[in-house]
């Protein structure tokens, strides 16, 4: 499938940034160097002018971090209506002992809540390890992109008691503005690449479909971070019954 890329498309760049490069920050993942030569060369074909950037930010104590909670294994604790069942009865034996850390920027009040919001929707809340955190170089745009001055710069997961996987809408459906920007571009088509598939590309990919835009996502320019099992093709999944169409980088014609 040849796609001609028109004058008037998009470019879109999910979190190409420290905190998901192995060396570089605290969530990396495998193979994100590997993608960052091609995007750069992209960047260069759609020029800055026509390209828009995600970058994920997280103050300390936020409700995303396993860090905010005690005893918590990063990376593996799904956040869902039955943990916290289980964690309440944990409490009741335990003498009153709760399940958040000092650090921790909301209450156990606002959790439940949280967690039957985001339970609605298909990427509920995984507890991860500290990245991106407010004030660190990880949440900076790797090196390589750091030259150009893109069209907009979209910041997300900035509040404590809210993650943002897409950078369209946060974990309980608000808006960014992101869309809005897009339209006062006059974006009507983008192509998006980025970390991670599975998480932040596939999420924004969907929720700018939702928004009526014509969207693809250049799957060999995105990697995935893979837990839990099954969740990458789980959004693949998810992402085609949206109408996003997933290609290649050798589709693209300028």
């Amino acid at each position: 499938m040849k796609i001609h890329v028109e004058s008037s498309d998009w470019f879109g760049i999910i979190d190409i940034q420290n905190a998901f490069f192995p060396g570089r920050g605290g969530l990396p993942v495998t193979g994100a160097y590997v993608i960052v030569p091609p995007v750069v060369s992209l960047v260069r074909r759609f020029e800055p002018e026509r390209t828009f950037v995600t970058i994920d930010r997280h103050p300390l104590g936020s409700v995303c971090l396993a860090s905010s909670f005690i005893n918590i294994r990063p990376n593996t604790t799904v956040l869902t209506p039955d943990l916290m069942i289980k964690w309440s009865e944990e409490k009741l034996k335990s003498c009153g002992v709760g399940m958040l850390a000092p650090c921790a920027r909301f209450t156990e009040k606002w959790l439940r809540k949280y967690v039957r919001l985001t339970s609605r929707f298909h990427n509920p809340q995984m507890l991860w390890a500290d990245h991106a955190l407010v004030g660190t170089e990880e949440c900076e745009l790797v090196p390589e992109l750091q030259e150009f001055n893109f069209a907009i710069v979209q910041y997300k997961g900035m509040d404590p008691l809210c993650d943002s996987y897409s950078g369209v809408r946060d974990a309980m459906g608000r808006p960014t503005g992101l869309a809005k920007k897009l339209r006062e571009h006059g974006m009507k088509r983008v192509f998006l690449a980025g970390l991670a598939f599975d998480y932040c590309v596939g999420s924004t990919a969907i929720d700018l479909a939702y928004e009526n835009f014509e969207t693809y996502v250049i799957e060999d320019l995105t990697r995935s971070v893979g837990v839990p099992d099954g969740n990458v093709d789980h959004m693949r999944n998810r992402m085609i019954a949206a109408g996003v169409k997933i290609v290649r980088v050798e589709d693209l014609v300028f």
